[in-house]
């Protein structure tokens, strides 16, 4: 059985400026009870929400100071004696609906939290007193939006205000009315937060409720008096972005204008009138944003109802995970493209040449740009963990095994796709493998949606997670270039499946053939001729590979046997041979030609090719859409003497490529 967290003993990240708080049949969520007061740039990082704003969203469709009965909860936080500190930052904080719209006009902003609580919705207000929180800190941040705005930086005060509210207005209400005398309550607060309120031993989110007056009912919901500050819970990005200063390569990548983009929408803004110069002045201009490093990674860190683990490096283990990584990514100047599988040959016209004056797709500028985005969007995109698609299944609050599974598993699927093969050798008494090193030597921290590891050091070997096993199935597909001397299945062989009863020999050894699909490619040589056959191998990385072919004996198939013409009963050795040779895209050869191989005629066979294993010096994977590049691997049938009317031939079944790892693995 798995075991839970008790409170306060999970390790902390004091070095990160957090501390641990733990709720009943949550997650442990990482919190902060006072923010800096120094104003990180791009501090809100990047917008996961594609757009689709509107005014009225934008508004809470709400009207300020609309008529109820009694007193509003705004008049009576303005009234209160103790409460004139929180009453003056909702005072000072506008809202803003969503994300993106800190990016809209400023002027176009008039509701202020204040007003929010002056409306006829219904909210309940979980109110620090004076005395009870450093108020001095919130203000000076606000101080700081106003000199941003004053000097013309609207879209940096508008980020800054976003995020004020998020975690001190919004942290602080929710909707709906939460009464005092229904024992302990799940709150989800106004930024999507989730918070405890235990009415009965007078707790909201850890800090106590005040002793004298407690509770004031209003017109539009209820106000409760606390004794502090409602603590900030961070979830996975907020971690990233309030501890920019260690995340500065992670979170600087993310949140670079070049990655978190930004256009004006024409058609969501509203339009106002023409100037003078004949321009459109808009009343309400809208922008569209996208990351597309947050959307490719298949994780939604901002999401408070999702759950992740999250493997993110610090600036130290970035230098070294961006160096072992970018290794991988080597471009050369041009590459072939538009290759034809009808003729099996690239189009001589079309190369892709790199262009320095590239001036919308900066990371096809050059080679080392290529590198380095594609260095970047891996690290970042692959670090996030999902326990829903772990092969065992877990209750969110269960973090000790989920820990434990991710720990110790064989593999580990990220949520964009990436597998991480755990190097460690098993435990013969427990049957599991050691820690996998990508989890490094530090703590977890938790976060509201999850566990983070801010990682200090990078161990991880590229060879078990992004030097990829890669199989080119051979049956399937265009898989065959263009051949020479190949005669039959016009100059590609022919597609056959072995069906026992029928066409499948008994006498072979089939063992080889983990996925039985019993599909393969009969390539058939012309007699007294060399027969070349050029097999593409896309997606390769400028790494170092075990290149492998599993080959079948052609016996395998009783209609490609070859019997003895004055012995019908009597079958004949074929004894097939083959070499092979690595090709670019542009058919120079690279490296060497690999050793005669003659094919075992009573079982299906792996061959490895070179067993000192193939260094590939550039990479043709994350080329740009469009273009389609790789290097061949030729495989090539000599002339052999054969019984009369009968002609060399060679079934295939795939190529695989394989990262070149150490024993403690194997696939």
């Amino acid at each position: 059985m798995h075991h839970r967290y008790p409170i306060g003993t999970l390790p902390t990240a004091k070095s990160f400026g957090v501390s641990v708080l733990s709720t009943p049949r949550r997650i442990i969520l990482i919190m902060k009870r006072n923010i800096s007061t120094k104003y990180v740039g791009g501090i809100l990082g990047a917008s996961l929400l594609l757009g689709m704003p509107s005014c009225s969203d934008d508004h809470f469709d709400i009207k300020p100071g609309a008529p109820a009965a009694g007193k509003t909860i705004w008049q009576n936080v303005e009234e209160h004696a103790n409460l004139k500190s929180m009453a003056g930052i909702l005072k000072r904080i506008k809202v803003y609906a969503k994300e993106d719209h800190y990016m809209r006009d400023d002027s176009t902003r008039a509701l202020t939290y204040a007003d929010l609580l002056n409306s006829s919705q219904s909210y309940t207000l979980w109110a620090p007193l004076d005395g009870k929180f450093d108020a001095d800190v919130w203000n000076r941040q606000l101080d700081q939006v106003d000199e941003l705005r004053a000097a013309g930086k609207k879209e940096e005060a508008n980020k800054l205000e976003y995020r004020l509210g998020m975690q001190f207005a919004q942290n602080h209400m929710a909707r709906f009315n939460y009464e005092a005398n229904k024992g302990t309550q799940e709150v989800r607060l106004f930024n999507g937060k989730l918070a405890i309120y235990n009415a009965t031993e007078g707790r909201f989110n850890g800090v106590p409720l005040a002793t004298n007056e407690a509770l004031i009912p209003a017109s539009n919901g209820t106000i409760h008096l606390l004794d502090g500050v409602s603590p900030f819970a961070y979830n996975v990005f907020d971690y990233m972005q309030n501890n920019s200063d260690v995340f500065k390569h992670v979170y600087g990548t993310l949140s670079d204008p070049k990655i978190d983009k930004k256009e004006f929408s024409e058609v969501l803004s509203i339009p106002g009138a023409m100037n003078e110069n004949g321009q459109m002045v808009y009343v309400d201009s809208v922008y569209i944003t996208s990351n597309e490093l947050l959307n490719q990674s298949g994780a939604q860190i901002k999401n408070e109802d999702s759950l992740y683990i999250a493997v993110i490096p610090t600036d130290p283990a970035w230098e070294v995970a961006s160096a072992n990584i970018s290794k991988l990514f080597k471009y050369k100047n041009s590459y072939s493209n538009e290759f034809n599988y009808t003729t099996g040959k690239f189009n001589p016209q079309a190369k892709y040449t790199f262009d320095p004056n590239n001036t919308k797709d900066w990371q096809y500028k050059s080679p080392d740009s290529l590198q380095l985005y594609n260095t970047e969007k891996l690290l970042i995109t692959s670090m996030y963990f999902s326990p829903s698609i772990f092969e065992e299944r877990f209750e969110r609050d269960d973090i000790d095994g989920i820990l434990d599974y991710a720990y110790h598993a064989d593999t580990l699927r990220s949520t964009n796709g990436w597998y991480y093969a755990n190097p460690m050798p098993k435990d013969p008494a427990t049957g599991k493998r050691g820690k996998n090193p990508l989890f490094g030597d530090v703590e977890p921290v938790k976060a509201s949606n999850g566990i983070v590891f801010p990682l200090t050091t990078y161990s991880l070997d590229p060879a078990y997670s992004f030097i990829a096993r890669i199989v080119q199935e051979l049956s399937y597909g265009n898989t065959i270039g263009d051949t020479e001397n190949i005669e039959n299945g016009s100059e590609k062989g022919e597609v056959f499946t072995l069906v026992a009863g029928e066409n499948k020999s008994d006498s072979v050894d089939y063992s080889d053939w983990k996925d039985q699909s019993l599909r393969y490619r009969y390539l058939q040589v012309t007699r007294n001729k060399v027969g070349m056959i050029p097999i593409p191998l896309p997606n390769v990385l400028s790494g170092k590979y075990l290149v492998k072919v599993q080959v079948m004996p052609n016996r395998a198939d009783i209609n490609h046997a070859w019997y003895d013409p004055e012995d019908p009963e009597k079958e004949i050795a074929q004894n097939t041979k083959f070499t092979a040779t690595l090709l670019d895209d542009e058919g120079n050869i690279m490296g060497k030609k690999s050793q005669t191989f003659e094919v075992d005629e009573d079982s299906v066979k792996t061959y490895t090719l070179w067993p000192e294993g193939v260094e590939f010096p550039y990479c043709y994977q994350g080329l740009p859409t469009g273009v389609s590049s790789f290097p061949f691997l030729r495989i090539d049938v000599p002339r052999q003497k054969t019984p009369t009317g009968m002609s060399p031939a060679l079934s295939l079944i795939k190529v695989i490529l394989e990262p070149i790892r150490d024993e403690a693995v194997k696939e």
